[in-house]
């Protein structure tokens, strides 16, 4: 009887600990993830500018790309590509169109960190920026693990 009951105590314990660690791994597993993008639009921000050219943009009809390595930008027109950078791969292009069809302005697909400059919702005109974040990406799952 004692038995029982201290295993009752046991497992309510248990629960008791177990409950709020999980709840705040979750709270900081989601909050790193936030930080790794927002950090890496704030890094697409500084080089391309703000989302849909900010108030002082001259030249609303053209993304600038610079070229710099790891870092992509595709140009799209009503689901198509019409310009990338220099050292877009076909699996960017990829990553890029799929990007265009979903509704995130921003995220994680595969080991790029990416973000959206629309111009035109209806037409969904603008560029992909992705950032190739594989170290980033595998710290977000280490912490997740």
């Amino acid at each position: 009887m004692i038995e029982k009951l201290r295993r009752k105590i046991s497992l309510i314990v248990l629960f008791a600990i177990s409950i709020p660690l999980l709840v705040i791994i979750t709270f900081y597993v989601f909050s790193y993830y936030n930080n790794t993008i927002r950090a890496n639009v704030g890094l697409v921000d500084r080089f391309f500018g703000e989302p849909n050219g900010g108030p002082d943009n001259k030249n609303e009809n053209k993304f600038d790309i610079p070229q710099i390595d790891g870092i992509y930008s595709i140009s799209i027109n009503n689901g198509t590509i019409v310009q990338t950078s220099e050292n877009t791969t076909d699996k960017v292009k990829e990553y890029a169109l799929k990007i265009a069809d979903s509704s995130s302005e921003s995220g994680i697909i595969g080991n790029y960190i990416y973000t959206k400059r629309i111009r035109e919702a209806k037409d969904k005109d603008g560029a992909i920026i992705l950032i190739e974040s594989t170290s980033e990406i595998n710290k977000i799952k280490l912490v997740l693990i």
